[in-house]
């Protein structure tokens, strides 16, 4: 089948609140198949009296009817811990009381199934996976119980809130409960896998690829809850509605012309930014937005400061992630101190002990996430501001993915609001110093990143310096490989000094988006034409397995296995399988030379009775050897399975990970670690590859009669002008080409076209050369390969020079 060179969409997964409405929407839509004329959105009263219709009639409950609903009350239950201690909330409590009492009519009714533990099945609504080990027993019954008999009497009719019209619909407080502890649950798995990371138990890779999905995460489930509430656009929105709804209510009733849910946020959001040195501004902003009197202005934000700071610090005492040494408010508060003096022109530079004592991890470990002020606001901030003013428009989606900070903070200077998306990130970046400090750990992660990066350099400047860079299967934008590598590098900021450079753009998680962009951009999605832009990788592990298969290199070779394991994912190497006994290497190599089934056959047949039937370079043969040769490319979705895993953001295959983020977060952290093409410097194993085969054909004493045909194919080619004897494919669209061209850049495109031409064909006649190898050793035991000197001579250079290389892993496992 076609193979898919784009990758896949990245999967969407179930937020908190999703999972309570599709486990709801299940419960209603199984009630309605036994009470009919229950309508689409049925009342609170009109589910009741379906449910007593169903025990007056004792009508058999199935098990998947009891479990969503009892997810939906979990899920409920879950965000009360939010609110303990804090303000109450009549519709939250409402709601668990009436699914309770509904629970524990239908309870006795329910199918023997409901007593065991229930796991996956098609009588389980999808929804229930994240509970897969949820019990329906006796506790259960005991909990509705005891909830009923302390929040109504059992007797007495439920009072329904004035503000809930149906089991479905709910005010924007529950959702804004259920997405933080969304948020709280993220955040925990960033700090878990930081402090693994630290203990060495998974890599820097693995713990930057779930910060990253949590990002991408976090920034998806506030972009769903805006769909249903637009007017949340931003963190302290969050808080409003959820820590002062008491104070939202008492603003709509005092001032009735504020007549909308947004408009009410917006003017407690406006009052709740307050500063002293501003407040005339302040009270003027709330007067015209609400449209009242300067006085109303001033009891409404007297009013809303009284009750935020008298309950700011108990909003996530519930959260270790969040609250108490962890402060998020603290984090967001810092990132709005920003929206003021941020200018594309100004270097922000702050004066030592502006913002407190500097953090040394060597002297003074950070024991609270304000420890870390003078390292957040003066050393990393003013740095990605100024990146973020100066940033490439039109940011590549993998990119994108790989290095989350490129999109959110020129968002932020675009926009000026500290989006949740952002204050999320920017706490993970501070979670993720607090785990790897000590030790001088720190310091270490930006001297292993950067030796990381420039090794890559290094490699890559190799790749382009070969005569073959432009060569007909590497057109990916290695240049560009090169150009962000140097930058990265060697950024210059004159107002600033290098460790306040390295603290910003190489702290743990920084460093961590470095190297998965360098392993997985860089060196795989880049690196998997450089590897065989020539078809230089194909030859070479042909080679390597018909010398192995035949005991010519009685000893596997790391590297060979390892290029060999990963690249044998794709099709473009072996092609109709891997090769496995005599009278088929030559063949199977001939398929992924890109020749036909019949075509490779009879050439392996002619080639084997006589190895030297080309020597001299027959014109019949030498075209239909060469002429039109298109090579399956190796992919990088293909050679490594981490690949769409960490830039599509695609999970397809993962049982259950769509109601259960963990899944994702625990295949991030196996599938990075485990996978051997992250890593590895694909662009100097493809240097090598391709010196391997210049070196073989020294070997074989054919370097002058490449040189010949190479030369003699150059001047066929600048005789006939129409390509001529194995002009690669998709050629001849260089400079000057176009109609009115001058003669100055018609010669020059031809000049450029005749070099690539030579190059390519060198690449034919080297491997026409070589495959010769493979038809001795196909022609075994009758010409005897392990006596063939040739053939031995190549295999021992081969076995020599893999043996010898040194650069293939790079990368990134710091």
């Amino acid at each position: 089948g076609k193979r898919n060179m784009e990758g896949k969409a990245a999967q969407e997964f179930n937020s908190r609140y999703k999972q309570y409405k599709q486990a709801t929407e299940a419960f209603i839509g199984w009630l309605r198949t036994v009470e009919k004329g229950l309508g689409e959105k049925p009342s609170i009263s009109r589910i009741e009296q379906a449910i007593q219709n169903v025990a007056t009639k004792k009508l058999t409950v199935p098990a998947s009817a009891i479990l969503n609903l009892s997810v939906s009350i979990r899920l409920r239950s879950e965000t009360s811990k939010v609110l303990e201690n804090k303000q109450s909330d009549s519709e939250h409590t409402f709601f668990l009381l009436f699914m309770r009492r509904c629970r524990k009519i239908l309870r006795p009714l329910c199918t023997k199934l409901a007593k065991k533990s229930v796991k996956k099945s098609d009588d389980l609504d999808s929804t229930v996976n994240r509970f897969a080990g949820l019990q329906l027993n006796e506790e259960d019954e005991d909990d509705d119980d005891a909830f009923i008999a302390t929040h109504q009497d059992p007797a007495a009719p439920i009072d329904v809130p004035p503000s809930v019209v149906s089991l479905y619909d709910t005010s924007d407080r529950f959702p804004c409960l259920c997405f933080l502890l969304d948020m709280n649950e993220l955040l925990e798995y960033v700090a878990k896998s930081w402090y693994d990371a630290k203990k060495g138990t998974i890599s820097i890779l693995a713990a930057t690829a779930v910060t990253n999905a949590c990002v991408r995460q976090i920034s998806t489930l506030f972009s769903i809850l805006q769909l249903e509430f637009p007017y949340i656009t931003q963190f302290s929105h969050l808080l409003l509605i959820v820590f002062l709804s008491d104070v939202l209510d008492w603003v709509k009733m005092r001032h009735p012309k504020i007549n909308t849910r947004a408009r009410v946020v917006e003017i407690c959001y406006i009052a709740s930014t307050f500063i002293p040195r501003k407040m005339e501004a302040t009270i003027l902003g709330v007067s015209k937005a609400a449209n009242i009197s300067i006085q109303d202005a001033k009891q409404l934000l007297s009013v809303v400061l009284d009750k935020w700071s008298g309950r700011a610090e108990d909003f996530f005492s519930w959260s270790k992630c969040m609250g108490g040494p962890a402060d998020i408010m603290w984090t967001a508060a810092s990132l709005n101190g920003f929206i003021d003096v941020m200018d594309p022109n100004t270097r922000l530079v702050a004066k030592d002990g502006f913002f407190g004592p500097k953090w040394d991890e060597n002297k003074r470990l950070a024991r609270t996430f304000e420890d870390l002020k003078d390292f957040f606001m003066a050393d990393v901030m003013p740095s990605l501001l100024l990146g973020a003013f100066h940033s490439r428009n039109n940011l590549d989606p993998k990119l994108a993915m790989l290095f989350p900070i490129m999109s959110l903070m020129p968002e932020f200077v675009k926009t000026k609001k500290t989006s949740v998306a952002l204050v999320f990130a920017m706490h993970s970046l501070l979670w993720a110093v607090m785990e790897s400090q000590g030790n001088g750990d720190f310091g270490k992660i930006i001297v292993r990143t950067k030796s990381c990066m420039g090794s890559l350099l290094k490699s890559t400047e190799r790749y382009i310096a070969l005569p073959d860079f432009k060569g007909h299967l590497s057109m990916e934008p290695t240049e560009t490989v090169r150009t962000d590598l140097n930058f990265f590098l060697n950024v210059r900021d004159t107002q600033c000094g290098k460790q306040q450079q390295d603290r910003s753009l190489f702290n743990p998680w920084m460093a961590g988006q470095h190297l998965l962009v360098s392993s997985f951009l860089y060196s795989l999605y880049c690196g998997t034409h450089a590897i065989d832009s020539l078809g230089q990788a194909r030859i070479v592990l042909h080679l390597y397995n018909a010398f192995r298969f035949a005991n010519i290199i009685e000893m596997p070779i790391p590297l060979l296995e390892r290029m060999t394991i990963i690249l044998s994912r794709s099709p473009a190497l072996w092609v109709a399988g891997k090769p496995q006994e005599y009278g088929n290497f030559l063949k199977c190599f001939l398929l992924s030379w890109g020749h036909s089934i019949q075509s490779a056959g009879d050439m392996a047949l002619l080639i084997r009775r006589s190895p030297d039937y080309f020597a001299k370079g027959s014109p019949m043969g030498g075209k239909n050897w060469m002429k039109g040769r298109v090579l399956q490319p190796f992919l990088p979705e293909e050679i490594s399975p981490a690949y769409v895993r960490v830039c599509d953001g695609n999970f397809s295959g993962v049982q259950g990970v769509n109601n259960d983020f963990g899944l994702v977060v625990e295949e991030l952290r196996k599938i990075v670690d485990a996978d051997p093409a992250v890593g590895l410097d694909l662009f100097s194993v493809g240097v090598f590859f391709q010196e391997l085969v210049e070196k073989l054909i020294v070997m074989m004493d054919k370097k002058d009669r490449v040189d010949e045909l190479v030369a003699q194919g150059v001047k066929d080619h600048a005789q006939n002008g129409s390509g001529g004897r194995g002009k690669p494919k998709g050629r001849g669209r260089g400079r000057g080409r176009g109609k009115g061209a001058s003669a100055q850049d018609r010669a020059a495109a031809k000049v450029s076209e005749f070099k690539n031409t030579a190059e390519s064909l060198r690449a034919c006649w080297n491997t026409f050369f070589l495959q010769q190898l493979l038809a001795v050793v196909d022609n075994h035991p009758e010409t005897s390969a392990l006596e063939h000197p040739l053939v031995v001579s190549c295999a021992k250079l081969l076995q020599s020079e893999a043996e010898a290389f040194k650069e293939a892993s790079f990368v990134g496992r710091t």
